[in-house]
C-alpha cells in the first residue's frame, strides 16, 4: 500500500506537467523527491547488507582479479574494500564524491609508492611476478556492481515474499541500476586520473625541482657555494615560457618562493603570480625536510594542481 501510494504521487506529479509553469514546477519537485528517496533507500540497503556485499565482492575478486586481490591482502590493514563501500554509501546518500576520490588516491598512491627514486611501482616479493596495472584496478568495478545488484535483487525478493512495506520496490530497480552504473563510471574515471597523475609524477621525479642556476648570479655554476640570499634579486627579469616576465619578489613559504609576473600578451587584467619550488641544494635547509620528503611533497602539490 505504501509503495502504491508513492507511485500514485509520482504519476500525479508527472500528469500535471504540461505547458503551465505551475505544473512544470510540481513535476520537477516530485521527480527530485523521488530521486532523493531512491538514493537514500539504496544507501540504507548498502549499509544494512555491507558485510554480505564485502564477502561476495572479496570472493569474486579472488577468482576474477587475482592481482588486485593480492594487493588487498598485502595491505589488508588499509581496509580498502570497506572504504570503497563507505564511499559508495556516501555518494548515494549525498551525491558527494570526496570520499570516493580520496580512496582512489590512496589505492593508487600506495601502489606507486616505493623506496627507490625510480619511476616504477614497488617490486613484487617474487621478481618474476606480474605487476598490477590500471586494468586490474578498473576490473574490480564490474564485480562490485554485480554483487550490489545481486544484493538488491535479494532485498526486493525478500520484501515481496514477506509482503513487507519497503522503501525500494521493483519499479525502482531500473533507476537504481542506472545510478549505480554512473557511480562505477565515476570511480573508474577517478582511478584512471589518479593513475596517470602518479605515473607522470614518478616518471619526472628526477627533474621535478628547478636547477639552482635560475636563482644565482650569471655565470654561477656548481660546485660554487649556493647563496641563499641571491634568489630575491637574481631571478628578477627572468622570462617564463617566452611570455611572462618576473617583476617582483613577494616572499617565501615552506615549499618555495612567490613572484609577481607580467604577461607580455596582456591577456589577463588581474595581477599574476608564479610559485617556484626550492632547488635541491637548498630544500633541506629552507623546508626542514629531507630531499626525498621534499620531492614527495612537491609531487603531491603538482598532483593537486593537475586534479
Amino acid at each position: 500500500f505504501i509503495q502504491l501510494g508513492q507511485e500514485m504521487i509520482l504519476l500525479v506529479g508527472l500528469w500535471t506537467s504540461g505547458d503551465c509553469q505551475e505544473g512544470e514546477h510540481l513535476s520537477d519537485a516530485v521527480l527530485r523527491k523521488e530521486y532523493r528517496r531512491v538514493r537514500h533507500a539504496f544507501a540504507d540497503m548498502l549499509f544494512s547488507r555491507s558485510r554480505e556485499i564485502l564477502d561476495a565482492w572479496s570472493s569474486k575478486l579472488a577468482r576474477e582479479v587475482p592481482l588486485y586481490a593480492k594487493f588487498l591482502k598485502v595491505h589488508h590493514d588499509r581496509h580498502f574494500s570497506s572504504r570503497v563501500l563507505s564511499a559508495a554509501i556516501e555518494w548515494w546518500r549525498t551525491g558527494h564524491s570526496g570520499l570516493l576520490r580520496a580512496v582512489c588516491m590512496d589505492i593508487v598512491g600506495l601502489h606507486w609508492s616505493c623506496e627507490g627514486e625510480g619511476g616504477s611501482p614497488p617490486p613484487a616479493a617474487d621478481p618474476g611476478a606480474e605487476q598490477m596495472q590500471l586494468e586490474d584496478l578498473t576490473a574490480m568495478l564490474p564485480h562490485f556492481e554485480d554483487v550490489i545488484l545481486e544484493a538488491l535483487d535479494r532485498q526486493l525478493a525478500i520484501r515481496v515474499q514477506a509482503a513487507l512495506p519497503a522503501e525500494l520496490g521493483e519499479v525502482d530497480a531500473p533507476r537504481c541500476r542506472d545510478i549505480l552504473a554512473r557511480f562505477t563510471n565515476e570511480m573508474g574515471r577517478h582511478l584512471d586520473s589518479e593513475w596517470h597523475i602518479a605515473q607522470t609524477a614518478r616518471n619526472s621525479i628526477g627533474s621535478v625541482l628547478p636547477p639552482p642556476e635560475l636563482f644565482q648570479v650569471p655565470h654561477w655554476a656548481p660546485p660554487a657555494v649556493y647563496d641563499l640570499g641571491a634568489p630575491k634579486t637574481a631571478f628578477l627579469g627572468s622570462e617564463v615560457v617566452g611570455r611572462f616576465t618576473v617583476t617582483r619578489y613577494v616572499g617565501r613559504g615552506a615549499m618555495g618562493r612567490v613572484w609577481v609576473v607580467e604577461d607580455r600578451l596582456k591577456l589577463e587584467d588581474v595581477p599574476l603570480c608564479l610559485k617556484t619550488f626550492y632547488c635541491e641544494c637548498e630544500c633541506e635547509e629552507m623546508s626542514n625536510l629531507t630531499t626525498r620528503e621534499f620531492k614527495r611533497c612537491v609531487l603531491e602539490e603538482l598532483s593537486q594542481v593537475e586534479r
